[in-house]
């Protein structure tokens, strides 16, 4: 019964055996996995870097490292499925911090610049 329970929990959070294992692999039908695997994220548009390292460290991401800001954002998205903060696209470039767990919260609106800046990804030009 546990068992099934975890198997259950892991499909409700998109973990399953053959994608845990093809991201190990970094198979290719994965960009995320093979990413993380090499270490390494493509260069930022407008810029002459040739490569990268993933911005890590970042809240409720755990070890986990990201590319790009839409990387993280949509993480984040995912996780306000169990009551994380996320934050939500109100207007083209303008975010709002998402709590759910905070009933009737005071509205905090952030620019893609600040967000960038505030979780460590370079300014888009």
């Amino acid at each position: 019964m546990m068992k099934s329970t975890v198997k259950f929990a892991l499909l409700l959070m998109g973990v399953t055996t053959a994608g845990t294992a093809a991201a190990a692999v970094g198979d290719g039908v994965n960009p995320a996995s093979s990413r993380e695997s090499s270490s390494q994220c493509p260069p930022h548009a407008g810029t002459k870097a040739t490569m990268t390292a993933p911005v890590k460290g970042l809240p409720y991401a755990g070890d986990k490292g990201f590319c790009s800001l839409d990387e993280y954002l949509a993480f984040r998205q995912k996780l306000g499925a169990t009551d994380r903060p996320w934050y939500k696209l109100v207007a083209p470039g303008v975010y709002q911090l998402v709590k759910p767990r905070v009933a009737d919260p005071e509205p905090q609106h952030f620019s893609r610049g600040q967000l960038a800046e505030q979780f460590g990804f370079p300014r888009e030009s």
